[in-house]
């Protein structure tokens, strides 16, 4: 089964007194169950490519499928309802609410979907116990530490029991150390059959991943096979 998919994808943007053009024709295929790396400089597409592939920017021209479903056959709503039960999301930022406790900021995914905060929250407990983060449900994001902010950030990724996971950038405000633990999070993840999607400027990410998607100028340049055991150790990058 095929993911996610796109096809000559085109994407423009209007502002300053013209058309901008981020994706020139980019084509993807991503299977279900890998863990797949989109890689380039900032600026070069890749997380508008992301936006797309999630439904929440409509390519200019171009087909897009994720989870079988061709987007440009869906209203607005029904995108909604595709990333809700679909689609779970992480962020370089970890976009927590200050005012919720670690085990409500897991649950926002459910509220939008219409479930009491109370029910929400004790349902993302289990998914949080998972992330070692057990000890920390009732505190507010500003008691935690950054890994610990982006595994409440994966948990909330994690609480519709999503198919596919989009990352854009899941390590880029983290150290060295704290970027190791939250990629093994994501490795588990994928091991247990949670397809992973993960845009990123750093080369040497592609350790965690068996293949890597390049991209420059808005163009897929390359697509490479990284590891045939994905049991190898992976290189740790450079201090954050």
């Amino acid at each position: 089964m095929i993911a996610a998919s796109a096809r000559n994808v085109v994407m423009e943007f209007e502002g300053g007194g013209g058309r901008t053009r981020v994706l020139h024709g980019a084509s993807i295929e991503v299977p279900a169950g890998g863990l797949t790396l989109l890689v380039g400089p900032s600026g070069c597409g890749k997380t508008t490519l992301l936006s797309v592939l999630s439904g929440t920017l409509a390519a200019t021209s171009g087909e897009v499928e994720v989870m079988g479903e061709r987007l440009s056959d869906l209203d607005d709503a029904a995108r909604v309802r595709l990333r809700r039960r679909r689609i779970g999301f992480i962020f370089q930022q970890y976009n927590l609410l200050p005012s919720l406790t670690v085990a409500e900021n897991a649950a926002i995914p459910l509220v939008t979907a219409g479930m009491k905060l109370s029910e929400a929250s004790r349902r993302a407990q289990p998914v949080l116990e998972r992330l070692g983060m057990a000890a920390h449900l009732d505190k507010l994001p500003r008691q935690l530490s950054g890994g610990q902010q982006q595994r409440v950030a994966i948990a909330r990724a994690l609480v519709n029991e999503p198919a596919l996971i989009l990352a854009d950038e899941p390590t880029g405000a983290l150290d060295s150390e704290t970027s190791a633990e939250v990629m093994q999070l994501l490795d588990a993840l994928n091991r247990q059959g949670i397809t992973v999607i993960l845009v990123t400027h750093e080369a040497d990410m592609a350790a965690w991943a068996r293949r890597s998607l390049l991209f420059k100028d808005g163009r897929l340049v390359a697509d490479e096979n990284n590891r045939k055991n994905r049991d190898l150790t992976p290189i740790t990058r450079g201090s954050a």
